[in-house]
């Protein structure tokens, strides 16, 4: 139950992105890693939000974060809510894409 918030209003502050994406802190790496934060599961608005977040291995410095919406689709509580996610990324891919540029992070793949 610690973990239902009913709050329509509940954000996550950006101290605590800061303090989730430091925890992933690895000093025997390098390099810049993309942390995706989910932030809330809407069912009954057929929303969900997430933080898009690169970050310094090494230091886990966040670089840059943006919040990011998708609707959900499909039947079954993981597809209904992955879809969600996949939904979100492809309608905010411009601006994933012109920030890994920003960050001279090179794709790995044509996405």
């Amino acid at each position: 139950d610690s973990c239902v918030i009913e709050n329509e209003a509940y954000t996550i502050s950006p101290e605590k992105i800061k303090s989730i994406v430091k925890s992933y802190q690895n000093a025997t790496a390098s390099g810049v890693a993309i942390l995706i934060i989910g932030e809330s599961l809407n069912k009954q608005k057929g929303i969900a939000n997430y933080y898009v977040t690169y970050l310094d291995i090494a230091t886990g410095e966040l670089l840059y974060y943006t919040k990011i919406s998708g609707s959900p689709v499909g039947y079954g509580f993981a597809p209904y809510w992955v879809n969600s996610l996949y939904n979100a990324l492809n309608e905010n891919k411009s601006i994933i894409k012109k920030e890994r540029s920003a960050l001279g992070v090179a794709p790995k793949s044509n996405w």
